[in-house]
């Protein structure tokens, strides 16, 4: 499977220096699906189950009644060539990626990644051609997912540039009311709210969001009281939301009140700012770390404190590589560090001695005392942070190795790889189960990309 910065690297010489024309690539998908859209759905069909995914399941990530599913799937009803590019999309592709299958081929869902990265697609969205719309329903949602690495089927997506029609002279004129990129986190317990996270767009393409949102059943005073405990839970503090309560303020006339009452973390950055690929990259990143975080707080997790939690950030905002813009966090699993005061817990209960051999030597580090390293058993990765929150910051997850063995860890045959991976497994199982954190061995050598034979 190619790594993600090559799937870029292809993308780019693939396109050369020019963008990509999306009005005329859909244009010519829609004709494609004109002439065989039973093709096309079989195809988006053979993805849904090679994801788990039911029919269900398609008409909840879409919003879509069962009945209309089950008839378009069965090809009782027209098949439209947007229905297609939906479906494609929450199931985590851009419809020309499968327009490209051959019958006889075996379809590898990962033909999906054919997209633009994410920090070269979303200033496009600053302007007003005919694309944006393309962009912003289609290629960026799946850009977001591929630069996070989660997988789509776990979010309802909505997207969309909202068009409201404009009484005037004549014929009505459409007024644009903004972008919104949503996604919604999909299995959760609490009935009572919808917690999300996303881009939002102002309609002059003066302003950017990334942010957080609770987004509850009802508003009232037990909801208002319930943002700010969250907002206290995640220790987001009031002039961390000052830019978005200015700008909720502003924006009454295109900002709905479900995200005006709900935002919980957000990034605002300006137009100017917005080409700085680096920096809105990091923080899109933090945004849906926050995220994180905030399902397990909804979900009633007990969220350990991340004292270390802006290291965290800044070690993000410096891993966009000039030569292929790619994420390092995607590619190394164990980016995101172990806090500074657990890695210290851990130090000092292992005693400094590496855990895959005790008599292992080390050098003496600049603090004079023998040099270890320590990492997260459980790699700390956008997949792991919705899952398991704050556990993953647990001391029961830290381990201390000797430089030789972590660069094997990292560098090492797949053999001798799997085997330190089984053995440390072994010594933190118990432990980690005391602290209610559940991982099966078969799942942490598939974070590693490791596969028991």
């Amino acid at each position: 499977m190619l790594q993600y910065n090559q799937m870029y690297v292809i993308f780019l010489l693939r396109n050369g220096e020019e963008s990509m024309n999306y009005l005329t690539e859909y244009q010519a998908g829609d004709n494609q699906i004109l002439i065989d859209p039973l093709r096309i759905l079989g195809h988006l069909v053979q993805v849904m189950k090679s994801k788990g995914e039911n029919q269900r399941d398609i008409s909840e990530m879409n919003g879509w009644p069962f009945s209309r599913t089950n008839r378009l799937i069965k090809g009782n009803q027209q098949i439209h060539a947007r229905d297609c590019r939906i479906a494609a999309r929450s199931l985590g592709s851009v419809i020309r990626s499968v327009l490209r299958v051959k019958d006889d081929d075996e379809l590898n869902v990962d033909i999906s990644r054919d997209v633009e990265f994410f920090g070269f697609l979303l200033p496009k969205l600053l302007n007003h051609s005919e694309e944006v719309s393309i962009i912003a329903e289609y290629e960026l949602p799946v850009s977001i997912i591929n630069l996070l690495g989660v997988e789509s089927t776990d979010y309802i997506i909505t997207a969309e540039v909202v068009n409201q029609r404009k009484a005037g002279k004549g014929k009505p004129e459409l007024k644009d009311d903004g972008i919104f990129i949503m996604f919604e986190r999909r299995h959760m317990s609490n009935k009572e709210c919808h917690v999300k996270f996303g881009v939002i767009v102002s309609p002059d393409r003066e302003d950017i969001v990334f942010g957080a949102w609770v987004v509850p059943n009802k508003f009232d005073e037990e909801s208002d009281v319930k943002r700010q405990l969250y907002k206290q839970k995640l220790s987001i503090v009031e002039v961390d939301s000052i830019q978005y309560e200015i700008l909720a303020k502003q924006g009454k006339k295109w900002l709905p009140e479900e995200y005006r009452r709900s935002e919980i973390a957000s990034s605002v950055y300006s137009k100017e700012k917005i080409l700085d690929t680096k920096e809105f990259v990091a923080s899109f990143s933090s945004i849906y770390f926050e995220f994180c975080r905030l399902v397990n707080e909804v979900e009633g997790t007990n969220i350990e404190e991340v004292r270390s939690f802006q290291n965290m950030i800044d070690s993000v905002s410096g891993v966009v590589r000039s030569d292929d813009y790619a994420f390092n966090w995607i590619k190394e699993p164990s980016t995101f560090p172990i806090c500074e005061t657990i890695t210290n817990d851990v130090l000092e209960t292992n005693n400094r001695l590496c855990e895959i051999d005790d008599s292992h030597e080390s050098f003496t580090g600049a603090d004079n005392k023998k040099y270890m390293e320590v990492i997260p058993l459980v790699p700390i990765v956008p997949k792991t942070m919705s899952k398991y929150g704050g556990k993953l910051q647990l001391l029961a997850n830290g381990v201390c190795l000797c430089p030789m063995c972590y660069s094997k860890l990292e560098n090492g045959t797949k053999d001798e790889r799997e085997d330190m991976i089984c053995e440390l497994y072994r010594k933190h199982r118990d432990v980690l189960r005391e602290n209610n954190f559940d991982i099966s061995l078969s799942e942490l050598l598939d974070l590693y990309d490791l596969v028991q034979e």
